[in-house]
């Protein structure tokens, strides 16, 4: 009976896990997404569509309770049934003498012990069936196997002394020849700054996922001081990085711990530093704690400014070897983002650093700017030469600048 019921509950509470999460999926997007319900008065279609993964969850959830409940009275059942037909016969056989009333006695207890455990069984079945059906994902998710696996026998990396190269370098995230990087080769120097640039979907963030060793290419080598990177452990390579993204993170906790990332090495003097030279310590210091001013939940209680010169802060205290800047100033103000290059020059002074930005304001006095188009790598050189050329960078450059009061476009 166990096994039957096993096979038929089981696929009822896997139902029920899946409408589960996409009841958790669509309550989530809506909260988070609220505001936007309400300006657009989609507030109906909200409601409609919470009441409909509601509703099936709830329906997936009583079947299955259904099948639950079906076992639970099949077992009380059976176990009547049983003790119904002893006592039918056993009392018939009392009184021909062929059977004793104490043994009578016996066998009744004797089924009611044994059917006990049984009972007690069926009545944790579903709460044993909800617990498969959980730990199956968490077995699916603890099977996956990784993208990217460190070398057996790992080659140590101090520090970056020479530079960075990528060596025709090609990548697809799909592995069906759809490349969203071809064929990059390209040198950065210690100490030099250099930039991609590039409409969106050209290939730029691919690159860093790329370095970060966050996939490995399929064709090329990526290499730090003619090491190649694949032959470097994950945690040694990522050490020497530091990586700021446009979609900056807080972690629930204080400042400090946002600023620290809970590194002990990380003492206070050293975290006021970083924040004093990214002009995040002036705005720090007027918080009602300090730097132990709690942060609200995904840093609200922060402007867009204000975050993203924490990330600045976070990015210095490590004192990285390579900067990773990811389009930080692409959804900022204008006033906003002056302030923030300001920060930027003083985070990417003497050190070796790789941005990526929409705005093309952000890179016009970096080293060398490499021009990605539709995964290619189609022209490079400074910001005054790549206008000279008056090619694809200087097409970028005029029709993101030419509607901008007191921007001059000169070579």
């Amino acid at each position: 009976m166990v096994t039957i019921f096993a096979k038929t509950t089981t696929p009822r509470f896997d139902a029920v896990r899946k409408k589960t999460a996409e009841m958790i999926a669509v309550l989530t997007e809506f909260l988070h997404g609220m505001a936007i319900v309400q300006v657009f008065h989609r507030g109906a279609y909200a409601r409609q569509r919470v009441r409909e993964v509601c509703g099936d969850r709830f329906k997936s959830d009583a079947y299955a309770e259904l099948g639950v409940v079906g076992f639970f009275n099949l077992v009380s059942f059976t176990q009547y049934l049983l003790i119904g037909l002893v006592l039918l016969f056993g009392i018939a056989w009392a009184r021909e003498g062929s059977l004793t009333v104490g043994t009578l006695s016996m066998f009744i207890i004797l089924i009611w012990r044994a059917y006990d455990p049984i009972y007690r069984t069926s009545e944790q079945l579903g709460t044993i069936q909800k617990a498969i059906a959980g730990a199956k994902r968490i077995y699916a998710l603890l099977a996956t196997k990784p993208r990217v696996l460190d070398p057996v026998r790992p080659v140590a990396w101090p520090r970056l002394t020479r530079g960075l190269t990528f060596e025709n370098v090609s990548f697809s995230y799909t592995g069906d020849g759809d490349f969203a990087l071809k064929n990059a080769t390209f040198h950065i120097p210690v100490g030099q700054r250099f930039a991609l640039a590039g409409v969106t979907g050209g290939g730029k963030s691919t690159v860093i996922n790329l370095l970060l060793r966050f996939y490995d290419p399929q064709h090329g080598r990526i290499l730090v001081d003619g090491i190649d990177i694949r032959d470097i452990t994950q945690d040694e390579l990522r050490r020497r990085f530091a990586l700021v993204l446009q979609d900056i993170y807080l972690f629930p906790g204080d400042v400090r711990s946002n600023i620290a990332l809970e590194n002990a090495e990380h003492t206070d003097d050293r975290i006021a530093a970083a924040a004093e030279t990214v002009d995040a310590h002036r705005f720090i210091e007027r918080l009602p704690k300090g730097y132990r001013t709690e942060v609200s939940e995904k840093g609200a209680n922060f402007s867009r400014g204000e975050r993203q010169l924490l990330s600045f802060a976070r990015a210095l205290v490590v004192n990285p070897d390579l900067l990773i800047l990811d389009e930080a100033t692409s959804s900022v103000d204008p006033e906003t983002e002056r302030s923030i290059q300001v920060a930027l020059k003083k985070l990417m002074a003497g050190r070796t650093s790789l941005v990526i930005a929409h705005r093309l304001s952000t890179i016009l006095d970096v080293d060398r700017i490499l021009v990605i188009r539709r995964g290619e790598i189609v022209e490079r050189g400074t910001h005054t030469e790549l206008i000279l050329q008056n090619g694809y960078y200087s097409k970028l450059f005029h029709l993101q600048y030419k509607s901008r009061n007191g921007v001059t476009v000169n070579a």
